[in-house]
C-alpha cells in the first residue's frame, strides 16, 4: 500500500514539496540526504515502510506496512538549548489537530502520542548546529494507522466510527499539525507553549518514585524536563528531571 502523492499534495494544498517513497531506512535519514544535497526547505518526506526507524533512547524500529512514517525538514535559527521546544511544538500542533477530528489524544512525556493511554505514535527530533545555533532540524513522527501493534499500542483503524478515512488524510492532518505547532511557538513564545503541553499531558498528577521517593508530576520546564514535586517527612522539594533520564513506561 503506497501513499497517492498527488492526493496528499490537494489535501495539503500548500507549495510544500513532499517526497514519498515505498521503503527506506528511515524518514530521517533520507531527510538528512535531501539537505546535504542542497534541497530547499521547509519540506517532507513520508515513506510506507521503514526498515531502521530512529526513535528515542536510540532504538531503531522496523516499522511495518500501514502506519504513517513521515519527517518534516526545516531551516531555523535556534539557541542550541531550545532543541526541545521543536518536539513540545510538535506534539502540541499534532494533538490538537487530531482533536479537531474527534480523537481524544493526549501526550506521554516526552514525546509519545497516546490514545486511551496506549500508545498511538511518536515525535523524534534531530537538529544541526552551527556556532551554538540550531540552523536546520528533522523532525520525524511515526503514527499507527491499520498496522499491527503491540500491546501498549492502538492504531486509529480500530477505533468505531473514526472520522479520518485514508492515510493520505492523517498525513495531511499531523504535517497541519507540525506547521501549526510551530507558528505557535513562534507567535505566543516558549511559556504559552509549555501550558499548552501541559494542558495535554496525560502524565500531570501522576505519582511517580525517585529513589525510594514518592513524588507528583507537575509539567515541565522551558528545556522539556520533567518537574515532579517530592514530599517526604518533614521536608519537600521540586526537582526537574531532564529527557533521557527516566522512562515512565505505560500502566495498561
Amino acid at each position: 500500500m503506497s501513499l497517492n502523492q498527488q492526493q496528499l499534495e490537494n489535501l495539503l494544498k500548500s507549495s510544500l514539496a513532499v517526497y514519498c517513497y515505498d521503503i527506506i531506512p528511515s524518514t530521517n535519514q533520507t531527510a538528512w540526504e535531501l539537505l546535504e544535497k542542497g534541497e530547499k526547505t521547509p519540506f517532507v518526506v513520508i515513506a510506507s515502510q521503514q526498515t531502521a526507524g530512529r526513535g528515542q533512547w536510540g532504538r531503531k524500529w522496523e516499522s511495518s506496512e500501514g502506519g504513517l512514517y513521515l519527517s518534516f525538514a526545516i531551516s531555523l535559527n535556534l539557541i542550541a538549548t531550545d532543541a526541545p521546544h521543536l518536539t513540545l511544538c510538535s506534539g502540541v500542533g499534532i494533538v490538537q489537530n487530531l482533536e479537531n477530528y474527534d480523537i481524544p489524544v493526549q501526550l506521554k512525556w516526552p514525546n509519545d502520542l497516546v490514545l486511551h493511554k496506549r500508545k498511538l505514535g511518536g515525535i523524534y527530533t534531530e537538529t544541526k548546529v552551527y556556532q551554538n545555533r540550531i540552523t536546520e532540524a528533522v523532525i520525524g513522527v511515526g503514527i499507527n494507522w491499520t498496522n499491527s501493534v503491540p500491546e501498549i499500542g492502538i492504531n486509529l483503524h480500530s477505533l468505531n466510527n473514526c472520522s479520518i478515512v485514508s492515510l493520505e488524510q492523517l498525513a495531511a492532518i499531523a504535517i497541519d499539525g507540525l506547521l501549526s505547532g510551530y507558528d505557535f511557538y513562534l507567535s505566543r513564545g516558549i511559556e504559552q507553549l509549555i501550558l499548552a503541553y501541559i494542558a495535554k499531558l496525560q502524565n500531570y498528577g501522576q505519582t511517580i518514585t525517585i529513589d525510594g521517593c514518592k513524588g507528583i508530576i507537575v509539567g515541565v520546564n522551558q528545556q522539556g524536563a520533567l518537574k515532579v514535586f517530592l514530599k517526604s517527612p518533614g521536608a519537600s522539594t521540586e526537582i526537574c528531571l531532564p529527557i533521557g533520564t527516566i522512562s515512565l513506561g505505560y500502566d495498561l
